[in-house]
């Protein structure tokens, strides 16, 4: 055990980051040239040789990633790199590969930017919730049990379905029968982020029986929903659980993707199957980039739609008679699909580069506001655990505007906010909760300066 922990420590510096990064980067480059071209051309998936713009997709990736940070010290650390590597690296893949729009590609960068830049500095001070962490608690069972009940009253259990090939079969009945008004909201919320606080409370409190019907209960999710992404959710909780516990090294993302992809292409050299592969080399890393350039493309030739489609609905003629996504459907060629991309794509979509602007600034205000809201009582694994779904959700697949309420980010804040514990307790010790789930008991008193709350509050 000791031996395993000094070698993840060991790989916290900065040549381990950038060796797993560019290894993770030819990963990428396998994974689209020898089966995602092959089997998805159709599909917009092409192999346009252009040295140019190949070297180009090279240099800037290794330039954005010397600028990643190598060990996590606060929240957004680890989000920034999770959406370097999820979402900018397989774009990048993807533009230097299929010839891509190179002004819609600096649109993106321009706001992956604008994010990392509001998002530095030191956090800024909040106050607490009296008995917040009861309250999140009691929140989160009763947000469950809510979900849990109402799928089964709606109906839901007449498409119940737990085979991964045929969702898309269930996924139209199973949306009629349980998004319906504010319970929509909750049935979303419930696998996005309270089922994930309550596996982390019981991963924080060694109660392994807890968590694993906590797994069971995101297979329910999945039947019930037809949605594929809360199989994985779970994951995420653990992976966080793993990592920090031995580890604050983030070249540890970039390892572990590209065992992913490695595995699934393995997969299909081995059996033939498309399964894993398609699921995770082309459906996670890119599809959501194929999508971006078609949302640039679209938008640039259409009208835009200045958030008529959300908040200003009441201001602004929406131009379009069907959602964005079935538009984007319909313009690749499938009336009934349903094309949504990631909030750095639909920026643009909702306001030109003005839009790009206020979501690169708006969302590193919100990674700004989650540094703040994390609580040196509670460890940092914890906190990444309530936002790292939705804000996973918001990188590949949701305007900024959905990302925050319909899928959970605004409220799985709320959730953080109210796991901050006093200031005093925090400089006691009394009430601070570490990795076994026990108190900590208080210490000799002792003098704290503003330099060491600042610096607690880093870490």
């Amino acid at each position: 055990m000791k031996t395993r922990h000094r070698i993840l420590r060991h790989i916290e510096g900065r040549a381990w980051l950038y060796a797993l990064g560019v290894m993770f980067r030819f990963a990428l480059e396998l994974g689209y040239k020898d089966f995602v071209v092959p089997f998805y051309e159709g599909y917009g998936f092409v192999l346009a040789e252009n040295p140019a713009k190949y070297l180009e997709s090279w240099v800037l990736y290794v330039g954005l990633l010397l600028f990643l940070p190598a060990r996590i010290r606060k929240p957004s650390d680890f989000l920034v790199c999770l959406t370097f590597f999820c979402y900018v690296a397989p774009l990048l893949v993807f533009y230097g590969a299929a010839d891509k729009s190179r002004w819609a590609l600096y649109c993106v960068l321009v706001q992956y930017a604008l994010m990392c830049m509001v998002r530095a500095g030191r956090p800024f001070r909040m106050p607490v919730v009296r008995n917040g962490p009861v309250i999140a608690l009691i929140v989160a069972i009763s947000g469950v049990a809510i979900a849990a009940t109402w799928m089964i009253a709606s109906g839901a259990l007449a498409t119940f379905n737990l085979n991964l090939n045929a969702v898309y079969e269930f996924r139209e009945d199973a949306g009629k029968a349980i998004n319906i008004g504010v319970l929509s909201y909750i049935v979303i919320w419930a696998p996005a982020v309270f089922s994930p606080f309550l596996l982390m409370r019981a991963l924080r409190n060694g109660q392994r029986t807890m968590a694993l019907g906590v797994v069971l209960l995101h297979v329910f999710w999945f039947g019930m929903t037809a949605s594929k992404a809360v199989l994985f959710f779970p994951a995420l909780v653990i992976f966080l659980h793993t990592l920090f516990k031995y580890s604050r090294a983030l070249s540890l993302i970039p390892a572990g993707l590209s065992l992913v992809v490695m595995g699934a292409l393995t997969s299909y050299y081995a059996t033939d199957s498309l399964f894993l592969s398609g699921m995770f080399v082309r459906r996670v890393f890119f599809t959501t980039s194929q999508l971006t350039f078609t949302y640039f493309e679209f938008f640039e030739q259409n009208p835009l739609v200045y958030w008529s489609n959300s908040f200003l609905s009441w201001l602004v003629t929406y131009p379009y008679d069907r959602a964005v996504p079935f538009v984007i459907g319909n313009y690749l060629g499938d009336p009934t699909g349903f094309a949504n991309n990631s909030f750095f794509s639909t920026g643009y979509m909702q306001a030109g580069y003005a839009g790009v602007v206020i979501y690169g600034l708006v969302s590193g205000a919100l990674l700004k506001v989650i540094d703040s809201l994390v609580s040196t009582a509670v460890p940092l694994w914890m906190s990444l655990s309530i936002v790292v779904v939705p804000w996973f959700t918001l990188v590949t697949s949701a305007d900024l505007t959905v990302g925050l309420l319909t899928h959970g980010l605004g409220f799985a804040i709320v959730m953080l906010y109210l796991m901050k514990v006093p200031s005093e307790a925090r400089r006691s010790g009394v009430g601070a909760v570490g990795q076994g789930g026990k108190s900590t008991p208080p210490g000799p008193p002792r003098v704290v300066s503003s330099h060491d709350i600042q610096q607690e509050a880093a870490v």
